[in-house]
């Protein structure tokens, strides 16, 4: 490992031929707070751990994020600055490209010319529910295009992704296309990895508020944490073991049978366990378009309804499956060829990723199992599926598990029931031994 004055970029490691530089502040932080000593610790051995594995293997994949958007948008727009700098930590080169007006993505070819990188295609779906994303300009040949229009052209590039042997990982958006009869050109081509997606009908749950009785919560926002017995399933399941991932509007996924073509595997990474308050809706829209903060003044909040919506997972032993991994060998490459579906499409926005919480007077990551996710998700599209692990820093507290609703119950009538009748006891036993 190079001195630290060999490198002063901005990210963590730059990876050379058999040499690797790393950062004297991702080391040794120039201020520690009071309390932070275990932090710097997690920190010093990430940075150490990132700059072996770029000895290890130099040969660091490549990111490409396909997206409907009219013109790029990194290094711009604040929504995906926490992911790319977190590529960049790990000598992975993150590029853009807007598939909805250039053709190709111009740069891969810059920066790995001899095409010997291994490339993971990101692919980012659009609102559907949206419309033109940029007015009308006569003097330009690109059109305003609505949400389902550049969705369509997202699919179209997907599928020519998929056709080519790509290595893809794919976010998906409820859709509004399903509604009228249609298919979400998005998650068609996911067909040839033996994937299907309930995109026009995402998952909801209902809770009631406490404080006034009658009054229901629908949430569109939940945490999932991998189970247990996954855990052996899959190397992307192990590596988020006890880390909550934060879906917003999960969309489920579900093994698609197919009668001819090349076998597919298809393997649950992430899943949502079945409750009496989840259902699939699809009268989702009006709660879709309105702003967060206004959605408790809605009057007409979605509501189960048996005749349209789905309230029972296809496999229920397997509960609301939200991301899913695919293997099969391209029939055109004759190589093995991987896709990565999740079920959610924000959640790799500075928004989610960013957010944390304060617990002991420290403030941590709220959902570090997003990035974990998507660290181990490069390397599995990558072929390099001995880089799947868990990071230090993903650790910074001990995750507690939600405690099961029976055992909080017997917990909750031990301590009412359990203390005034230790209390009668120790006082018998103090009279008996006085007498």
């Amino acid at each position: 490992i190079a001195p630290p004055t060999l490198h002063s970029s901005t990210t963590s490691t730059t990876a050379t031929s058999g040499v690797t530089a790393v950062d004297t502040d991702a080391l040794l932080p120039p201020i520690i707070a009071a309390g932070a000593s275990m932090d710097s610790k997690r920190r010093a051995e990430e940075a150490l751990t990132i700059g072996l594995a770029s000895l290890s293997t130099p040969l660091r994949p490549i990111v490409v994020l396909v997206h409907g958007e009219p013109r790029e948008f990194l290094g711009q727009v604040p929504i995906l600055s926490l992911v790319q700098r977190r590529l960049e930590m790990r000598g992975i080169d993150l590029i853009e490209w807007a598939c909805v007006v250039n053709p190709s993505p111009t740069r891969l070819a810059q920066i790995d010319p001899n095409g010997k990188r291994p490339v993971v295609y990101l692919i980012m779906s659009a609102d559907s529910a949206s419309g033109s994303a940029q007015p009308q300009n006569p003097q330009t040949s690109n059109p305003a295009l609505t949400g389902v229009a550049r969705n369509e052209k997202i699919g179209a590039t997907l599928a020519k992704l998929i056709e080519d042997g790509e290595q893809i990982l794919v976010s998906l958006n409820p859709s509004v296309v399903p509604s009228y009869g249609g298919v979400d050109p998005i998650v068609k081509p996911l067909a040839e990895f033996g994937v299907t997606a309930e995109s026009g009908r995402p998952l909801l749950r209902e809770s009631q508020i406490a404080s006034t009785p009658g009054a229901r919560v629908v949430e569109t926002d939940q945490a999932v944490l991998v189970r247990e017995a996954q855990v052996a399933a899959h190397p992307l399941s192990s590596a988020l073991r006890g880390l909550p991932v934060a879906f917003a509007w999960p969309i489920t996924l579900s093994p698609l049978a197919r009668d001819e073509g090349p076998r597919v595997s298809f393997t649950p990474i992430l899943t949502i366990e079945p409750e009496s308050s989840t259902w699939l809706e699809s009268q989702w829209l009006k709660l879709w378009q309105t702003p967060r903060d206004q959605r408790a003044l809605l009057s007409d909040l979605p509501r189960f309804d048996p005749s349209r919506d789905i309230n029972t997972p296809l496999i229920k032993a397997q509960g609301w499956i939200v991301a899913s991994a695919s293997e099969r060998i391209s029939p055109v490459t004759d190589k093995p060829q991987r896709a990565v579906v999740i079920g959610t499409n924000s959640w790799l926005i500075d928004q989610v990723v960013g957010r944390q919480v304060n617990i002991d007077g420290r403030q941590v990551s709220a959902y570090p199992g997003n990035l974990e996710l998507l660290d181990a998700c490069v390397s599995y599209l990558a072929f390099q599926d001995d880089l799947i692990a868990q990071s230090a820093a993903a650790q910074p507290i001990s995750l507690i598990a939600p405690i099961e609703p029976s055992r909080l119950l017997a917990l909750r009538m031990a301590i009412i029931l359990g203390l005034p009748i230790l209390i009668l006891l120790l006082g018998g036993a103090m009279l008996y031994l006085r007498r």
